[in-house]
């Protein structure tokens, strides 16, 4: 086994979407981030203003706490920050959105799409 040392954290767009569901993702996200991540607050999402303007137009969701947004009461999209840079949970998915103060727009875009396809396969599911 490599040496915390020796190890680098996968960049931006090779690896841009981690798993986030189970505990192997759990370490893998551990071992780059040192335990440090936090939600994310208002002034770190004001980069991505035009993103959060359209997931609270998609139908369905309600947003219980600002940019926390649940669909028929499971969370479905809510912001992390870590060491400059921007995440989103999209249910099960992390995306990694680049630096807080420049935020990736192709990331922006896979949020969104990922959101909605996450929404759409709830709904497939439902009884």
């Amino acid at each position: 086994m490599l040496p915390l040392s020796m190890l680098q954290r996968p960049a931006l767009p090779h690896n841009i979407s981690e798993k986030v569901s189970g505990h192997k993702a759990a370490n893998y996200i551990d071992i780059f981030h040192a335990g440090s991540m936090k939600h994310a607050i208002m002034t770190d999402l004001a980069g991505i203003s035009p993103l959060i303007e359209k997931v609270r137009e998609i139908n369905g969701l309600k947003e219980r706490t600002p940019f926390h947004f649940y669909h028929s009461g499971v969370g479905v999209l809510h912001f992390h920050t870590d060491s400059g840079e921007l995440y989103a949970d999209v249910v099960d998915t992390r995306i990694c959105m680049g630096d807080i103060s420049n935020p990736n727009a192709k990331a922006m875009d896979l949020v969104f799409n990922t959101l909605i396809q996450k929404i759409s396969d709830m709904k497939r599911k439902k009884p």
